[in-house]
Parts: structure tokens; C-alpha cells; sequence
């Protein structure tokens, strides 16, 4: 197995993780305790990125995956700033761009 397949594989998995962490999210009360997990996992995939970013193959969705990383990361920050949240306030807020899923398309593509 190449280091690509490597790679996207491993963020392959970072984003299903994010993506079970939203459906807690919603499924459970949407609190501050379980944004924070989104947080966390959504500053995983960040971090992984910046290695791939560099990759002609998958440039276009590496930059389109971080642009809504850092929105999103940028609309949970204000938000924090509005209150004083405790583990099980509620924590919605919308102002960020949505998950692009084209870029779960086309690693899916690269997977195979």
C-alpha cells in the first residue's frame, strides 16, 4: 500500500470519527460537552491535513476540507464567547460552511 492510500485511509477514518461525534451531537441533546468532542476530532483532521496539502492528487479537496475546518473552528469560537457553557448547556450554532461532501467522494475514489 502507497503512502497516499496510507494517508487517506487513516483520514478516511478522522473523518468518520467526526462524522460519529456530529450524529452524538445531534442525537443527544446537542450540548457543549459533546461540541467539544467535535472540536476535538475536527482539530485532528486539521492537523493531519497539513501534511496532505502538498498533494497535487487531492489538493482541491484537502483546501476545500479545511476551509470548512476553519470556518466551523472560527463559528465555535465565537459562540464560546457568548457564554459561560457548562458540559450539558445546549451549543447550536450555524454560521459556518458545510461539510463538503465531494471531498468524501473523491477519497473514497483514492481508497479503493
Amino acid at each position: 500500500m502507497n503512502i497516499l492510500k496510507n494517508d487517506i485511509n487513516e483520514l478516511v477514518m478522522l473523518l468518520n470519527k467526526s462524522k460519529n461525534s456530529y450524529s452524538n451531537f445531534h442525537s443527544n441533546g446537542q450540548t457543549y460537552k459533546l461540541a467539544k468532542k467535535i472540536r476535538e476530532d475536527n482539530l485532528a483532521i486539521l492537523c493531519f491535513i497539513k501534511s496532505l496539502e502538498n498533494n497535487q492528487s487531492i489538493k482541491a479537496e484537502i483546501l476545500l476540507l479545511k476551509a470548512h475546518i476553519i470556518d466551523w473552528l472560527d463559528a465555535w469560537n465565537k459562540h464560546k464567547l457568548k457564554g459561560n457553557y457548562k458540559e450539558d448547556d445546549i451549543f447550536i450554532f450555524n454560521d459556518y460552511k458545510k461539510f463538503p461532501h465531494s471531498v468524501e467522494k473523491k477519497l473514497e475514489i483514492y481508497k479503493s
